[in-house]
Formats: structure tokens, sequence, C-alpha cells
């Protein structure tokens, strides 16, 4: 009978001991805070996906750019509220359209506030502006190159 009395001793530690496991699990996994400022961003495209680094950008032994040298701001020059780029950078639905987020009280009131003002689409906003500032710089992959995978991983 002792043989009894262990096994189901030892089923008793197992199962909560696993308990245990799952609830410890679960609080690590869901309890880490994101990052204010994301650390690495993968950007998936037709052209190969481009691991970015904030990082290495903002920071002084970096890049050192401002938030405001990529990213239009929300309202305000100052303010560091920025949105999402594909609120303006979508296909816009005809030559003359803008994206509706582009229009509210915080952004442009009207399409005559930016009046003669070309959108492009997100991917060639991108690239423009990636690569146009690590040709300034003259630094970075792909710098005055125009070899793709310096920055686009081909897989």
């Amino acid at each position: 009978m002792d043989a009894r009395k262990d096994l189901k001793t030892a089923f008793v530690w197992a199962a909560a001991l696993l308990a245990a496991g799952i609830v410890f699990y679960a609080l690590s996994a869901y309890s880490a805070k994101p990052p204010e400022k994301p650390i690495r961003i993968m950007f998936e495209n037709i052209g190969g996906a481009v691991l970015f680094s904030h990082q290495k950008h903002t920071s002084a032994s970096g890049y050192g750019t401002a938030c405001q040298d990529c990213h239009h701001p929300h309202g305000d020059i100052e303010d560091t509220t920025f949105i999402a780029c594909g609120t303006c950078h979508a296909t816009p639905q005809g030559d003359d359209e803008f994206p509706k987020g582009c229009f509210s009280a915080d952004c442009h009131e009207s399409p005559e506030d930016i009046e003669g003002t070309e959108v492009s689409k997100r991917d060639v906003a991108f690239h423009d502006q990636c690569r146009g500032c690590h040709d300034d710089i003259e630094a970075g992959p792909g710098s005055g190159s125009d070899e793709c995978r310096g920055c686009h991983m081909l897989l």
C-alpha cells in the first residue's frame, strides 16, 4: 500500500508543479510591457524584408536622427504623437483624392490645405525616405549603391 500512496503523492506533486509552471509562464509572458519606442521592426515587402532598428537610427553612437526626421508629426511640429504611415501613404483613390485620415481637426482641415501635394504609396515613401537619407549621410546599408541586398533580405 505504501507504493500506491507514494505514486499518488508523486502525481499530486507533478500536477501542482505543472500548474505552477503554467501560471508563472503566463504571468511572465503577459506582464512584460512593450518598449515605449519599438526596438526593431521588420518591414515585409515584395523587394525583400527590411529589418529596421530604431536604436541604431536614434542613438548618438548610431546615426543620431530625431524622430521628426522620419516621422510626420500628428498636429504641431513639437508633438511626439505620430500616426501610422499607412494612414496617409495608402494607395490614393484617384489623382486628387487623399485618404480620409488626412482630414481632421488635428491634421489638415480640407483638401485645399494640401492642394498640389502628391502623396506617394507607403512602399515608395519608405524607399525614398530611407535611401535618400542614407545617400545624404553616406553611411549605412545601400548608401551610394544600387545593391538591394544592402537593406533587403532576399530570401
